[in-house]
């Protein structure tokens, strides 16, 4: 079981109306070569400011946020 992380650069206003098309269909990691997917176990980002997190789906602003997995932590009941 893997994290997904996708690194993707701040773009000006300009180039996101250009690619949103691309974000929204979700093709922005194979079109895109500066959109790079990493999977990872943990992550751990440092930065000198609060950065913006998508945690599925709700953006956060979190400051040096580390994400694990932690196997087994969640039980669920399935009908």
């Amino acid at each position: 079981m893997y994290i997904d992380f996708i690194r993707i650069p701040t773009v000006s206003r300009l180039q996101f109306a250009k690619l949103v098309g691309i974000f929204r269909r979700g093709e922005h990691i194979e079109k895109l070569p500066f959109c790079k997917l990493m999977r990872c176990r943990t992550l751990k980002i440092t930065a000198d400011k609060p950065v913006d997190v998508n945690l599925d789906g709700e953006i956060v602003k979190m400051r040096d946020p580390e994400i694990k997995i932690l196997p087994k932590a969640l039980n669920f009941i399935v009908p």
